[in-house]
């Protein structure tokens, strides 16, 4: 009897070591990964852009919008000018009664409308000086990766930065290659200010710039108010659980102009709408910008995974599908999504299979 039942429980012992093994080797996977990837930064990127804060064109800015506020009609008239205790007169016919009553509801009606006008100016307009500030962060995929990258680097080498018309044109050939590779887009994120006084633009500017350029170690190319500096090649190597990898542009615009608010980045008709507006800036109308992308070199790749620990802010935009950090159904090891396996024991990956909704009842 106490031999059959430790025959019967060799089987689930087997199952309990395979399992153990298995945890094992997922979190030897894991530590493997994190120990490969970059700790707290990229090792490559790159930047150009420039720009005042000071007074000059800034300040005969007329904010826009203001000339259509229908403010006029919401003081043209005043109850004071019918009074309804003229004292013991003839009754009103229903004819006019019904006049007075049509009268109102147009006056109710005009008066509104004027209201909703004044505050779509205010939207659109701002008070002389302030200058408004927004950020686009996009991930590009790795289809378009190799173009933006060589795309960037070109500009960077060959762009003017120490004038306004120079900076206006970077502005706009940077929306136009954005928009060009919008069906690359996997990831977005998107900084909106309200216009605010010139030092407290700068301020918010220069933070968000830092900021991006912190996300990498070597900056391969600067081209910044009119000098350009190179750095040698990193050496980096791409590694295969890496894959073709993806590269991160930050895109920053200063004006003193309302530039349009996204609030939700995955919103692509408005992401799209404010990189159109951006092409449509022009150089009296524009304080400054920075342009900042990394990976910067061909060989030093992003995956999603990483690119999510580098970038947590970032969201994927409701067309992306299998990118980020996922986990092999085999070993547990995490992995870049966009990988047809997992790297660590050469299972396939797996994609969740959709959901289907549920049966419905017979109507």
């Amino acid at each position: 009897m106490q031999a059959e039942a430790r025959r019967g429980r060799r089987p689930v012992r087997g199952r309990a070591r395979v399992r153990v093994a298995r945890g094992l080797l997922g979190a030897l996977a894991a530590a493997w990964l994190l120990a490969a990837a970059p700790a707290a930064a990229q090792v490559s990127g790159g930047s150009f852009g420039g720009g005042s804060f000071g007074g000059g064109s800034s300040s005969s800015y007329s904010g826009g919008g203001s000339s259509w506020s229908g403010s006029s009609s919401s003081g043209s008239w005043s109850g004071s000018s019918y009074s309804s205790s003229s004292g013991g007169g003839t009754p009103l016919s229903p004819g006019a009664t019904l006049c007075l009553v049509a009268f109102f509801v147009v006056v109710f009606v005009l008066s509104h409308l004027a209201q909703r006008s004044k505050r779509a100016a205010a939207m659109r307009s701002i008070a002389p000086n302030d200058i408004d500030v927004a950020a686009i962060v996009l991930a590009i995929d790795a289809r378009a990766r190799p173009f933006v990258q060589q795309e960037l680097e070109r500009l960077a080498q060959s762009g003017e930065t120490g004038t306004k018309a120079g900076l206006a044109r970077l502005a706009r050939e940077t929306a136009m290659l954005l928009h060009r590779v919008e069906s690359a887009w996997l990831y977005a994120h998107v900084v909106d200010h309200q216009p605010m006084p010139p030092p407290q633009a700068e301020q918010a500017f220069r933070r968000l710039a830092q900021d991006a350029r912190s996300r990498f170690r070597v900056e391969r190319i600067r081209n910044a108010d009119g000098s350009t500096r190179v750095a040698a090649a990193t050496g980096t190597t791409a590694r295969a659980e890496e894959g073709e990898g993806v590269v991160v542009v930050t895109f920053l615009v200063a004006a003193p102009m309302h530039l349009r608010d996204v609030g939700d980045a995955s919103n692509l008709v408005a992401l799209k709408h404010l990189v159109r507006q951006v092409v449509a800036i022009e150089a009296e109308n524009l304080s400054a910008i920075e342009v900042i992308w990394s990976p910067a070199e061909e060989d030093d790749r992003m995956s999603t995974a990483e690119l999510e620990v580098l970038y947590p802010e970032l969201r994927p935009l409701p067309r992306s599908s299998a990118v980020g950090r996922v986990f092999c159904a085999y070993c547990g090891g995490p992995f870049a999504g966009e990988l047809e396996k997992c790297p660590h024991c050469g299972a396939p990956h797996e994609p969740p299979e959709p959901v289907n909704p549920p049966p419905q009842p017979p109507g």
